[in-house]
């Protein structure tokens, strides 16, 4: 929810918005609330324009607990119509209950020129009030897609983009939720539309990245599941030899009660044990089978969502983006993956 409200006569603008969000992905609750305020007041003859504004933003998630508090102040300056003079200052504070406290400190100041409009001066004529446009449609083009609306609903389609993502290594998720903030915080509208740039190429790195890994396990799981067909056979006939020999011993039916031959029936329970052992292999092989079918014939993009491979995920993810990021190969993560999701699901 946003509200702003302008008074022309003393030129002074106020804003504040609340914001909440929930994502519920698996086993992953996570959920987001904040707030900000700000105001705006343009002096010497609408020549300087200065914002001031607060922003403050706390997480919960069921690993994790985090806080930003942010604050920000622009000042723009227009001299002889062509001159332009900018600061912009963002600071932020952050928490989080699995790292120290740490902020940042942003500060940006430029100077730009406009040499189409140099002339003579003229003849000093009553200035007309000019209309203010306070929403403005922009337009952002990334890719094949476009962003086009106002400020808040551009951020608003963001902010959905960031919720509906899959589940993620915290530092990644807070890193891409921070590039997030700082578009929501830009002043201006070229600025703005650099900002929210950032953030989609972010985004789509780390979408590619979350798309390779479900390949890397799709892939892994089916080569698990072939090699597994090869190996039923020697546990099934283990087990069928040991249970042949408790069926052929003479001691096979005989009630306890009723043995008179301590030797042969100690024997013949050594037997039954040794059967027993090779029929405990056989049904965890079994199970991990078909469980390798369950993953193996589930689509790619549901494959995360798998109860058995969230507890591997949450493990593995986060090396997985980092040899990613780091461009290493295919190999380098398909070599170790494979021992790792078969011992998770045994």
């Amino acid at each position: 929810m946003a509200h702003t409200v302008s008074f022309l006569t003393t030129k002074v603008s106020l804003n504040s918005s609340l914001n909440y969000t929930k994502n519920e992905v698996s086993r992953n609750n996570n959920s987001s609330l904040g707030a900000s305020v700000g105001a705006s007041k343009k002096l010497f003859k609408d020549k300087l324009n200065t914002n001031l504004g607060f922003l403050y933003n706390n997480s919960q998630g069921n690993m994790n607990s985090s806080s930003v508090f942010g604050i920000k102040f622009n000042n723009s300056y227009v001299m002889y119509q062509r001159h332009n003079f900018g600061l912009n200052v963002i600071s932020m504070f952050r928490s989080s209950t699995n790292t120290d406290k740490f902020n940042d400190l942003t500060a940006t100041l430029n100077y730009t020129c406009s040499l189409d409009k140099i002339k003579l001066p003229a003849k000093k004529e009553p200035k007309k009030e000019k209309e203010e446009v306070l929403n403005p449609i922009l337009k952002i083009n990334y890719k094949d897609k476009t962003y086009e609306g106002t400020r808040d609903e551009i951020i608003k389609r963001l902010q959905d983009m960031q919720s509906a993502l899959r589940p993620m290594p915290k530092e990644d998720s807070e890193e891409l939720q921070h590039l997030l903030t700082l578009t929501t915080l830009t002043p201006d509208d070229d600025s703005f539309k650099e900002k929210a740039l950032n953030y989609l190429k972010a985004y789509d790195l780390n979408n590619d990245i979350l798309n390779k890994y479900d390949n890397y396990i799709h892939e892994t799981v089916k080569s698990l599941r072939e090699e597994m067909v090869r190996k039923d056979e020697g546990y099934e006939n283990d087990y069928v030899m040991a249970l042949g020999r408790v069926n052929k011993h003479k001691m096979h039916g005989v009630d306890a009660k009723d043995v008179t031959d301590k030797v042969s029936y100690n024997s013949y329970l050594k037997l039954v044990d040794r059967k027993n052992k090779k029929l405990q292999p056989l049904l965890v092989h079994r199970w991990m089978y078909n469980e390798m079918g369950i993953l193996s014939n589930t689509p790619v993009d549901q494959i995360h969502q798998n109860e058995n491979l969230s507890a591997f995920n949450k493990e593995e993810l986060g090396d997985f983006f980092k040899m990613m990021k780091e461009k290493k190969t295919e190999a380098d993560y398909n070599r170790r993956n494979k021992n790792q999701i078969n011992s998770i699901l045994s």
